[in-house]
């Protein structure tokens, strides 16, 4: 997503694991079970629904690379700049061809 007033992406750790998925890095269903979740809530993380516990935190590291810290931020950032600007963001709801990725769990087009 993208924060129309400030031009800022705003990515949320569903959407790096969305990407990693999409990207070959890892299979959609071999992350859902090394981070232990069900598919609904697995969904709800790709849609950036699903806050990040420490614990999903450590397992994202462990999945996907980097620190458990990485990911923490990346969702304290996430979650303080949609709750922020809630009214600024920009989610397409028809395919533009500038914007690259789809998140289905958003029901719409969104930055990445």
């Amino acid at each position: 997503m993208i924060n129309m007033m400030t031009g800022k992406w705003i990515t949320s750790p569903g959407d790096v694991a969305q990407d990693a998925i999409e990207d070959g890095i890892i299979e959609r269903n071999r992350l859902r079970d090394a981070l232990d979740l069900g598919e609904v809530e697995f969904a709800s993380l790709l849609s950036g629904e699903l806050s990040l516990s420490p614990l999903l935190a450590r397992k994202l590291a462990l999945a996907l690379g980097g620190t458990s810290r990485f990911w923490e931020n990346l969702e304290k950032q996430y979650r303080k700049e949609r709750n922020e600007h809630a009214d600024s963001l920009f989610c397409a709801p028809v395919k533009v061809s500038r914007i690259p990725k789809v998140y289905k769990g958003l029901g719409c087009y969104a930055y990445s």
